[in-house]
């Protein structure tokens, strides 16, 4: 049947009508039960008459290349193997196929890819990076001291060019520390007209953590009270109006998602980052979390929450690598209260 409508000149990069998928993703995809010599004749025929390759995934990619049994271990032209390319890409799923099919994870290492950028890793990526983690301890991979630090370099960054990102992605995913750096520095810009993106991330930011008793230091109240006085003209006034109106909605509505009996989603927002690493590995947050279109549903606070708990996740990790990192630096017994101040620094 393929082999009648190449004949024919149909275009072999046609897409189905309200799919995505080309004749080659479907071959590979939905020919499971069929022979596999028929599999291969039929791929080799689309390839033959055009069938573009980079129309497969590269999950696509890799599934079908297990599938023929090639070399797992492969290097490219760089001498990486494609466990290390999924590493560097923080491609939690991939590293699993990979494992399981029997790839050799001891000469991996953490660089490459995200590893090798300075950004803002956000809760998918830090949650990926942590089940990478989890992973290849379970199968014997050894995550000493510098692979940590690396992990830990990964999470804080130099944060040296903040500029390159959106105001609000910079608010919701920074330290609390760099959040208050970041707006203390800037903050005679929110008057300015030609900074309005600047203006409506921070008015926002200041909005949801005052309206909802966010803030942890009063220097945000502070800043909160005096960004309302850049609100002069009306279009701002409306605006701001607007966004409190919906903000508070909001928080009216993750008030109502329990996470655990006791505390709702409000709640977990608000908590330290030791509880919050806590309820979320002893409830069901995942799953609750996950089945709310937050994008959707809270379309102010959504990334607000999702930063909150990332922050909760790398600063219980840099307090667990903390005191070990110092004893390694410090072979004498530091007092447990120069530990615990130095953990601080980290932790911002």
């Amino acid at each position: 049947m393929v082999r009648k409508f190449v004949e024919n000149d149909v275009d072999v990069n046609l897409l189905y009508k309200d799919y995505t998928r080309t004749p080659l993703n479907t071959t590979v995809y939905f020919k499971e039960d069929e022979d596999e010599a028929a599999r291969i004749s039929i791929l080799e025929l689309l390839l033959q008459k055009g069938a573009n390759p980079e129309a497969l995934s590269e999950d696509e990619a890799v599934t079908l290349l297990l599938k023929y049994r090639v070399d797992i271990n492969i290097k490219d032209f760089m001498g990486h193997t494609p466990l290390q390319i999924a590493l560097s890409n923080l491609n939690s799923d991939m590293i699993k196929l990979l494992l399981d099919h029997g790839a050799d994870f001891f000469g991996i290492t953490i660089e490459g890819g995200y590893f090798d950028h300075d950004f803002l890793p956000t809760l998918e990526l830090t949650r990926n990076l942590f089940d990478i983690i989890q992973l290849l301890e379970s199968r014997g991979y050894n995550m000493d001291m510098k692979k940590r630090l690396q992990v830990l370099k990964f999470f804080v960054g130099s944060n040296q060019f903040l500029w390159n990102f959106r105001t609000i992605y910079i608010l919701d995913y920074s330290s609390e520390l760099k959040v208050r750096r970041f707006i203390s520095k800037n903050f005679k810009r929110i008057g300015d007209d030609s900074f309005l993106d600047f203006r409506k991330g921070i008015n926002k930011y200041l909005k949801t953590v005052t309206l909802g008793e966010l803030y942890k230091k009063k220097i945000i109240l502070d800043f909160s009270n005096r960004n309302d006085s850049f609100n002069v003209n009306s279009y701002d006034l409306q605006n701001s109006d607007k966004i409190e109106d919906e903000i508070k909605k909001e928080l009216e509505g993750i008030a109502k998602i329990m996470i655990t009996k006791n505390m709702s989603l409000l709640d977990l927002c608000k908590t330290s980052s030791d509880k919050i690493c806590k309820t979320i590995a002893n409830s069901e947050y995942v799953s609750k979390v996950n089945l709310i279109n937050l994008k959707n549903d809270f379309p102010y606070l959504s990334e607000f929450i999702k930063g909150q708990i990332n922050r909760s996740l790398i600063t219980t990790y840099s307090k667990n690598i903390t005191p070990e990192f110092l004893h390694l630096v410090f072979p004498m017994r530091l007092p447990d209260l120069c530990i615990k101040k130095h953990c601080k620094v980290f932790q911002q």
